[in-house]
């Protein structure tokens, strides 16, 4: 990224942030008052001057050891609603969970302990018209139960620093830029991608005429959906339910609204089994278990409660029609790769 320019700059060190998601969340006292100097003898106001002087490195702007996770001493959600203003839902709502997980201790639900029923759904499947890219956590604190990144171990910075990150979201005061995956070119990752030659064909070697594509929707990925501190929420990550739903094979059924003859304006209905549609239609799995003693049951309870299948290369993408990209904790590193095919 700096090729083109690095001539001109001096020599400097770049704190990179290595993680899918954003590391600096500054309370929202902290950024209103960031113009305070450390003349002030209280411990606030020289933390904020220590803030502004990020050049000694980041124990001075903490103003002490910096641990790079938590430990289990707080965690990303507890910071992050730190940031909201003080009449914000999250501020005013009361919650506090810690780690409590010890080494062979049994894997816990939370949301079992509180009566919710992850496994069950009580409406049909529907895409949203619209996405909101700018979901307020703030004033929708439950919503967080549903996000992985509020429950990575890697911590966060409460002060100004000058991390560059390659994933953020809102609230986060991390520098934007793009992730490495978009740069460095891998089979797992980049569309036309030819090792031989080693260099990025335009159409991929496996690539797949529209026609011949099989009419289905296909997703491969680990269960990389976020992190467990505290432990007990990673069944309603956006992954582990995606999977979830796919892999139903109950006698529940849905009604689907289809055109008889196709292609007609002549639409009719029928009842058909959550099972069947699964199969006929979704061709989703996860391929790697990642983190699975810290979900609810045990590696063995998320085996049983999603599918699994073999790993697969990146080129089986397009012998399918319908893809689903499913972030993780942040980015998505074969987005990119996704959006190319366009046969």
């Amino acid at each position: 990224m700096l090729e083109k320019f690095q001539d001109k700059l001096p020599d400097m060190d770049f704190p990179i942030n290595e993680k899918a998601e954003g590391r600096i969340l500054v309370p929202w006292e902290e950024k209103l008052y960031s113009n305070l100097t450390a003349d002030s003898k209280s411990e606030f106001h020289s933390t904020c001057a220590a803030a502004l002087n990020s050049a000694e490195g980041i124990e001075h702007v903490l103003g002490g050891e910096f641990i790079p996770d938590w430990k289990g001493d707080s965690n990303v959600w507890e910071s992050y609603r730190r940031t909201c203003d003080p009449s914000s839902q999250a501020r005013r709502l009361f919650g506090s969970l810690r780690a409590q997980l010890k080494e062979g201790q049994a894997p816990i639900s939370r949301l079992a302990d509180a009566g919710v029923a992850a496994e069950t759904t009580t409406e049909d499947f529907m895409f949203p018209e619209s996405v909101d890219d700018k979901y307020d956590f703030c004033d929708h604190p439950w919503a967080h139960y549903n996000q992985g990144h509020f429950f990575s171990d890697w911590r966060t910075i409460h002060a100004l620093y000058p991390m560059f990150s390659p994933a953020k979201g809102v609230g986060y005061s991390d520098i934007l830029i793009p992730s490495h995956y978009y740069f460095s070119s891998t089979k797992r990752y980049t569309y036309g991608w030819d090792p031989v030659n080693m260099k990025i064909n335009d159409v991929d070697d496996m690539e797949t005429p529209w026609d011949e594509k099989l009419d289905d929707i296909f997703w491969r990925g680990a269960t990389t959906g976020g992190g467990s501190s505290p432990p007990g929420f990673l069944a309603q990550y956006q992954r582990h339910r995606f999977i979830k739903m796919t892999s139903d094979q109950s006698d529940v059924e849905k009604t689907v609204v289809f055109a008889d003859p196709p292609g007609t304006n002549n639409f009719v209905s029928a009842d058909v089994p959550i099972s069947q549609l699964n199969e006929d239609m979704m061709d989703v799995a996860f391929t790697k278990a990642v983190g699975c003693t810290q979900y609810p049951g045990g590696c063995d309870g998320m085996r049983k409660d999603h599918r699994f299948a073999d790993a697969v290369p990146l080129g089986e993408n397009w012998r399918h029609k319908y893809l689903i990209d499913v972030d993780g904790m942040g980015y998505s590193a074969r987005l990119f790769a996704l959006v190319r095919s366009t046969l």
